[in-house]
């Protein structure tokens, strides 16, 4: 057959090259149709989304680090990634902690609409009360796509990480050891380039060529 052919004529590189083509066609075609399926699903998705407005919110903490009794700026980033106008814009960020006081700003807005590519960003001020390590939750959002029609879509700001509230001591230690790190890290760095320094110095002064100097 094939294989008796190929050895007979030392072509046993190209038997087992057709052979594990042949076991691995499965495997191959299998491949090229999982790319063409994703291809075709990120091609959907990107279809579908651009036909209507998309609103993405991204949520931030400006005040770091959080400190107990002191005043914390929350930010509320919105943006239309998609082509169409949003209507009927309903932001809202009540779910913070429980000892966190609300200081200034609203924390529910409304916005008329939002046009494709812009955005807009919304502040607000709260107070911890209570140290700790607190989870921060999304905010809200909901939108129309037609002012016209009933149907509203909601999403969520993205996440952010637990934070943890200080005390105002804690705060001040925490400065004062980054101090005494830093000082010991210049000392220790300058001993280090002042004995090569002395030492070649030494050698300046004292040698020529690498031949002592007469006195």
């Amino acid at each position: 057959g094939i294989r008796d052919f190929c050895l007979s004529r030392g072509l046993g590189d190209v038997y087992k090259r057709q052979v594990s083509t042949q076991s691995t066609g499965g495997f191959v075609k299998t491949k090229n149709m999982f790319k063409f399926l994703l291809l075709l699903s990120v091609f959907l998705t990107v279809t579908f989304c651009s036909s209507r407005p998309n609103l993405l919110v991204h949520k931030a903490v400006l005040t770091k680090p959080i400190v107990v009794d002191s005043n914390v700026t929350i930010a509320l980033h919105v943006f239309n990634l998609g082509t169409k106008t949003a209507y009927d814009i309903v932001l809202e960020d009540k779910n913070i902690p429980e000892t966190w006081e609300h200081q200034l700003g609203l924390q529910t807005i409304t916005w008329d609409q939002l046009a494709p590519g812009e955005n807009f960003t919304h502040v607000y001020v709260v107070k911890p009360t209570t140290p700790g390590i607190y989870d921060i939750l999304p905010a809200t959002i909901s939108y129309r796509e037609d002012p016209s029609k009933p149907e509203v879509r909601v999403g969520y700001s993205s996440s952010y990480p637990k934070s943890k509230v200080w005390h105002a001591g804690e705060v001040d230690r925490r400065g004062k050891s980054y101090l005494k790190e830093w000082a010991l890290f210049v000392l220790f760095s300058g001993v280090s380039m002042l004995v090569p320094g002395f030492v070649y110095t030494q050698i300046q002064l004292n040698y020529e060529d690498g031949i002592p100097k007469r006195a």
